[in-house]
């Protein structure tokens, strides 16, 4: 798994048994020989750690077990953002999921923990180029077209 020899804290890292053993300082390790930072998330989890933080970087760098500097270190490096910017872009995209699914825009906004519906519908038009209804207008449009030219 690991080709060359590590040595972190008296333990030497040569086989897998050992690299489970000490997973803790592995990362460490990993993590050090690219860039400095590593945090353990598979892709697929951002988007729920994000649902979980409440969309809040401070939160984020908590359930990742870092300082928000690091997971600042992390995004700019990994995901070429910050994560404010990153956690914005999901809250638009799932409300935007919520919008396709007829969900008004005021439960979105407090489910998706905005401080007011109008923070979000700006927010969102400025993700988007389109305010909230505008886009379910346009769908609702498209899908009467689309059933009209079938």
């Amino acid at each position: 798994m690991l080709n060359r020899q590590l040595f972190k804290g008296g333990v030497y890292f040569l086989s897998g048994a050992k690299l489970i053993m000490n997973a803790e300082k592995l990362d460490f390790q990993i993590g050090r020989a690219s860039h400095g930072i590593s945090i353990c998330v598979k892709p697929s989890e951002w988007e729920q750690l994000g649902i979980r933080a409440d969309f809040r970087p401070s939160r984020l760098a908590e359930l990742c077990g870092k300082s928000e500097r690091q997971l600042q270190r992390f995004f700019k490096i990994e995901m070429q953002t910050t994560p404010g910017k990153w956690l914005r872009k999901l809250r638009c995209r799932l409300a935007k999921r919520l919008l396709e699914q007829g969900f008004s825009t005021k439960s979105i906004a407090y489910d998706l923990k905005y401080a007011h519906p109008s923070h979000f519908c700006r927010e969102f038009k400025a993700m988007f180029n389109s305010s909230p209804q505008s886009l379910l207008s346009k769908e609702a449009i498209e899908t009467h077209l689309d059933g009209f030219l079938l």
